[in-house]
C-alpha cells in the first residue's frame, strides 16, 4: 500500500461518516494517522524524497496541525 492509498482511505472513511452524528471530538492522532505518519518517517528513513513522500508529508502536517491548541 501506498503513502497516498493510505491518507486516501483515511479521508474517504471520514467523508463516508455519518454526518448526522452530530460534532465529534477527534482524538490528536487517529490510529490510521499514525500509522501513516511512521510510514512517511519510515520512507523518509530510507532516503525516499519523491514527490509521493513530500505530498503526504504536508498533507499529513496540515491535517495534524489543525488539531493543536492556540498557543
Amino acid at each position: 500500500m501506498t503513502l497516498d492509498d493510505l491518507y486516501t482511505d483515511i479521508v474517504a472513511e471520514e467523508v463516508d461518516a455519518d454526518a448526522d452524528a452530530g460534532p465529534e471530538r477527534l482524538p490528536m492522532l487517529t490510529y490510521r494517522e499514525a500509522v501513516l505518519a511512521l510510514a512517511v518517517l519510515g520512507a523518509v528513513a530510507e532516503g525516499e524524497t519523491g514527490e509521493e513522500v513530500r505530498t503526504t508529508a504536508r498533507a499529513l502536517g496540515t491535517r495534524l496541525g489543525m488539531r493543536l491548541p492556540a498557543t
